[in-house]
């Protein structure tokens, strides 16, 4: 089976933890068969007709390509815009001919995220009479995000919905998300599979409760995470107790740490930074809980990597969130709800013992971990390329 994957987000040398789900989704596909991934990113250090391939063997099974290629600058934004997404099109497509060159035609196409990659697997299929199918991470569908459909361009929003109609599958990390296209889009064929944990890191450790109670926050630190209420909610928990300390960990700003401090939090929060994944999971093994109030989301890794490590979350009811949160693992709270955050805090702390680190734990890595994960996506292509057989005989 010749699959070859095309990502919109992908890790690469500036931002290591863009499209990272993407990545750790194909390392689980890779252990069913081999994976070649093309990701192409603008890069504006570059000049305008400069190109950069990288091809890194990331296992025996998997191969990625990621391509740099320079900005380019008429100085009006929307003509940058759509000349930088046609030139886009133009490279991945010479890299997809280069690919066929070396490994053959595939069988299928494989899209993550529809803007932009999507667009050119929708092309592709078209000129090659082969099928293809899009996996599905983004918010754009929702209005509430900051950056949704309705407030870009309309060409992308109808050519989304294009390409989402014409795919031959469409998977989704959340049901919720699922549920929000099938409202926007008639589609042929719909899947729901999880994002993925790396388990060999993200497991329990048996620990007692930390005194004072570890809380731990995971995130980029962006507007969607909610930091600013989050900060609110603190200032509010630290003025009825002291029994907490919270590490934050991400790329905080200075302008979130300056409020912390004038919040009176310095002692009750540690500003980890960003760190490692192998940290991470260490830092997390250390701790009670995990905390995410944020605005919106589809399903975030890191409440999965929390489960994995046996700890309970608190996160708002938002996305798909409630299809992992319940009463066993975890609180839920509604956005921007800061008396309910602290209200949730508080029975953490207070009512702990009612959380079974062990088997949080337990459940979550038998649903995410990568071999789970990597067959349920060899198996949708499976039942694709099988119906694609008997429509041909």
């Amino acid at each position: 089976m010749n699959v070859l994957h095309l990502a919109s987000w992908y890790p690469h040398e500036k931002d290591p933890y863009s499209g990272d789900f993407i990545q750790r989704q194909l390392t689980a596909l890779a252990e069913n068969l081999p994976v070649t991934v093309i990701h192409l990113v603008k890069d504006s250090s570059l000049n305008r007709n400069d190109v950069r391939l990288s091809k890194n063997k990331r296992t025996n099974n998997m191969e990625e390509w990621v391509a740099s290629y320079g900005a380019i600058k008429t100085g009006i934004p929307f003509a940058d815009q759509l000349l930088s997404f046609f030139k886009y099109k133009h490279l991945l497509k010479k890299l997809v001919n280069i690919y066929i060159l070396e490994n053959g035609k595939p069988d299928l196409i494989h899209a993550h995220v529809v803007l932009h990659a999507g667009i050119v697997a929708m092309e592709i299929s078209k000129e090659l009479n082969i099928p293809y199918a899009i996996t599905e991470h983004s918010s754009v569908y929702q209005h509430t995000a900051t950056e949704n459909l309705w407030n870009r361009f309309f060409y992308f929003r109808w050519v989304s919905f294009k390409v989402l109609k014409n795919a031959k599958l469409v998977v989704t990390v959340s049901s919720h998300l699922a549920n929000r296209i099938s409202s926007l889009v008639k589609i042929r064929k719909l899947s729901v599979i999880s994002n993925t944990v790396d388990t060999t890191l993200f497991h329990f450790k048996n620990k007692s409760v930390s005194k004072p109670f570890q809380f731990i926050h995971v995130s980029g630190m962006t507007n969607a995470k909610n930091i600013e209420n989050m900060l609110k909610a603190f200032f509010q928990l630290k003025e009825k107790r002291n029994d907490w300390h919270c590490m934050m960990v991400g790329p905080a700003s200075e302008n979130l740490k300056q409020r912390a401090t004038a919040f009176g939090l310095d002692a009750y929060l540690d500003w980890k930074g960003e760190v490692s994944y192998p940290e991470v999971a260490r830092l997390m093994q250390e701790s009670n809980a995990h905390v995410l109030f944020s605005r919106y989301e589809n399903q975030p890794c890191v409440n999965l990597e929390a489960f994995c490590c046996g700890l309970p979350v608190i996160a708002t009811n938002v996305g798909g969130i409630a299809e992992v949160v319940k009463d066993s693992n975890g609180i839920l709270v509604e956005p921007d709800d800061i008396s309910s955050l602290v209200y949730a805090m508080e029975k953490m702390i207070d009512q702990y013992e009612m959380f079974n680190g062990a088997e949080i734990s337990r459940e979550a890595v038998h649903l995410y971990n990568y071999a789970a994960i990597g067959e349920s996506m060899y198996n949708s292509y499976l039942t694709l390329l099988n119906d694609k057989n008997k429509r041909v005989h």
